[in-house]
């Protein structure tokens, strides 16, 4: 039996030809970039040619990119080391807005800082669909804001948000405010190159996302953005992320951003699969569909089944040799209901039975094929079963 991968949305696996490329670099170098010697020079060059690479995806010149561990380390540098800042500054917390379909790096970070007496935490409703609502939005922006966090792209749902005409808005309406976006779906699945001339200051993307080695990702920052430093102890990444860098991964971003520009808009080619897949959902009774598809990434789809639980899915996937998962993998494994669901108007029960395919450049018309058959014979079993102990 052939195995499928459908769980895009949480990782991207590295095909073998880029892991050849980047142990072949690898071979090139093996000094610590910041050594002056000429070993360390070559190797820090290798860095720098990686950081313009990845700026290029953004619109942006290398200096605009500092390199972490990971987006959630992105956005943890940038709400975290403002919020600090602000209360050392003023001596007051800081007043962040978020919305309420954000990733967990950023709802629980900006929750736990609410909870420590550390900020006051504004949430901006989201409609249906899963996109932020602007008016409600509007109604929220005032002269009090430090910081305005919105994701482009929601990872469960696919929701795309208007985020370049949101930030002008929030510029014109709180100019004071440093407007923060979590580009994780959006950065080489999108064009995002009008980034640079936006009113967005900083952003913040991963490798693994998009076909890289997981450990790697990066902040976007507009020169005259201001953050603050969480890490200390080193000058790397011009002091903004002390540390040795993470040579591997920053040399495999730089070669995938350098693939993915080159695809130009490859995420096209999904379309007709989401389209067939959709279609088929909708011949299978109970199943639901979350969200609005043509205001969703062509890779992601959400959905739940009356009356199955998500545990009654994933198990009938998994035993199929399907992956996919249900809602973000990085809270999969808490057993809540997902809160984006719930945001976007769904109960908790809804919430909780949620199932996430997301597809990607190495699908195909028989992975969906796969999928939807796998679910029709799940929905024939349930109801025989039922019949049974009737």
């Amino acid at each position: 039996m052939r195995y499928v991968f459908a769980d895009y949305n949480a990782t991207t696996p590295c095909s073998s030809e880029h892991r050849r490329a980047v142990s072949q670099l690898l071979e090139r170098v093996s000094a610590n970039p910041s050594s002056i010697h000429h070993l360390g020079r070559e190797t820090k060059r290798l860095v720098e040619e990686a950081r313009e690479k990845v700026a290029a995806l953004f619109g942006a010149e290398r200096n605009n990119l500092i390199f972490s561990s990971g987006a959630t380390e992105a956005n943890n540098l940038v709400i975290q080391g403002l919020v600090y800042e602000r209360l050392a500054r003023t001596s007051r917390p800081a007043k962040i807005l978020v919305s309420a379909a954000e990733h967990a790096s950023v709802y629980q970070l900006a929750e736990t800082l609410q909870k420590r007496g550390l900020c006051e935490l504004v949430y901006a409703p989201v409609q249906a669909d899963g996109t932020v609502h602007t008016e409600a939005l509007l109604q929220l922006l005032d002269n009090e804001l430090a910081l305005v966090s919105l994701i482009h792209v929601n990872n469960e749902t696919g929701a795309i948000n208007p985020i370049a005409n949101l930030a002008d808005l929030i510029r014109k309406r709180s100019p004071q405010a440093h407007i923060h976006v979590d580009a994780v779906q959006a950065c080489g699945k999108m064009d995002i190159r009008w980034m640079d001339s936006s009113a967005i200051d900083t952003a913040s993307a991963s490798a693994h996302k998009i076909g890289g080695f997981t450990g790697i990702g990066c902040l976007y920052k507009k020169r005259q953005a201001k953050i603050f430093p969480l890490i200390y102890g080193g000058g790397q990444e011009r002091g903004w992320r002390a540390g040795t860098e993470n040579l591997p991964g920053i040399l495999s971003f730089g070669l995938r951003a350098e693939e993915i520009a080159a695809q130009g808009d490859w995420l096209r080619a999904l379309e007709p699969l989401k389209a067939k897949l959709l279609r088929g959902l909708a011949l299978i009774p109970g199943a639901v569909m979350h969200g609005d598809p043509a205001r969703s990434l062509a890779s992601t789809v959400n959905f739940h089944i009356d009356p199955l639980s998500s545990e009654e899915l994933l198990l009938a996937f998994d035993a199929a040799r399907i992956a996919v998962s249900n809602g973000s993998a990085c809270a999969s494994g808490g057993g809540r209901p997902s809160h984006v669901l719930k945001a976007m108007g769904y109960t908790d029960d809804v919430a909780s039975r949620s199932i996430r395919v997301s597809l990607g450049e190495g699908s195909k018309i028989d992975d969906v094929e796969l999928i939807l058959k796998t679910l029709l014979d799940l929905v024939r079993w349930k109801k025989r079963s039922n019949l049974g102990t009737a």
